[in-house]
């Protein structure tokens, strides 16, 4: 694990992962303030699952994200059966221990490109009392370098029409608008 408190100091190497042995995982660290830490870093489902579903639920429950969506019911199997698979990948801030926020990608080769590993972010959010913050843009740039190294060639965000919050951020880290989806319940 690679821990970086100021840009002066030297990384410290450890080698840490929940569960699997002999991973070598970087870990970010900033000052968020003069006084406190955000770490972070690659975890698991198992590990920070449920702490990353109540954010999740939070901003579920508390914006229009939910507005003319089917209600929020996670399908914890199948995320373990997808991790177990090694297609997610989940990036975790912590401040204090707690889970502050979180981006959760699913990874597969393109059905239409096959050539190509591609990540779809499934899910990012950050607990109301951090945002703003900028928590969310160092998930989201820790996580692609995290990709890179891994042979993802693409990374797909996509972008709720009533959450404009995270239009800037998306365009700020050099993603581009590509399509649009349509959802009608039936």
């Amino acid at each position: 694990m690679v821990s970086i408190s100021t840009p002066t100091q030297r990384p410290r190497l450890r080698r840490i992962w929940p569960g699997h042995s002999l991973r070598l995982l970087i870990c970010e660290r900033w000052a968020l303030t003069a006084m406190t830490q955000i770490v972070i870093e690659p975890s698991t489902m198992a590990r920070d699952g449920f702490a990353c579903g109540q954010i999740f639920e939070d901003i579920y429950a508390t914006t229009d994200f939910a507005k003319g969506r089917p209600p929020l019911i996670f399908d914890w199997p199948a995320y373990k059966t997808l991790e177990d698979a090694y297609r997610t990948r989940l990036f975790v801030a912590r401040h204090e221990g707690r889970v502050v926020g979180f981006v959760l990608y699913l990874v597969s080769q393109h059905l239409h490109h096959a050539d190509n590993l591609f990540a779809h972010c499934d899910m990012l959010g950050v607990h109301p009392d951090t945002r703003g913050s900028g928590i969310g843009r160092r998930l989201v740039e820790y996580a692609l370098t995290f990709l890179r190294r891994q042979g993802v060639t693409h990374v797909i965000h996509m972008h709720r029409s009533m959450y404009e919050q995270t239009t800037p951020l998306f365009a700020k880290l050099g993603f581009e608008p590509v399509e649009i989806a349509y959802m009608k319940a039936l």
